[in-house]
């Protein structure tokens, strides 16, 4: 199931049918329309609501979001493509669900902090 920009943003989306690939194609779109901070602030919000429907209001996870967001966005600057089939043919990394975690030591995403606010990939 391809989940649809607008389904996301008006919250039409279930959580069950909501996968990684959906994520990063929804990231893709909103940043192909919108600066970077305002393609982020939609898309937490937009989990947000998916995740209050589910049952846990609580379960955005802000660093990998923002992450993820930043990278969908650098890599359109990078390397313009015209569809969304071929960001994802050009950018298959980005489709692991473990992409982000190579920049943050074990454990650190799984901390309160790492959920909350981003935190920059940095030794720490």
């Amino acid at each position: 199931m391809t989940v649809r920009l607008r389904e996301f943003e008006c919250g039409a989306v279930h959580h069950e049918h909501f996968h990684h690939r959906d994520h990063v194609r929804v990231a893709y779109e909103l940043v192909a329309r919108h600066p970077y901070d305002v393609a982020l602030a939609r898309f937490v919000a937009g989990l947000r609501t998916i995740a209050a429907a589910a049952g846990d209001p609580t379960k955005v996870h802000m660093t990998i979001t923002a992450a993820f967001v930043a990278a969908i966005a650098e890599r359109q600057l990078r390397q313009p493509t015209a569809t969304w089939e071929a960001f994802a043919a050009g950018n298959p990394e980005l489709l692991e669900k473990s992409f982000i975690r190579r920049w943050y030591p074990a454990g650190e995403l799984e901390t309160d902090i790492a959920r909350r606010t981003f935190l920059l990939p940095i030794a720490r």
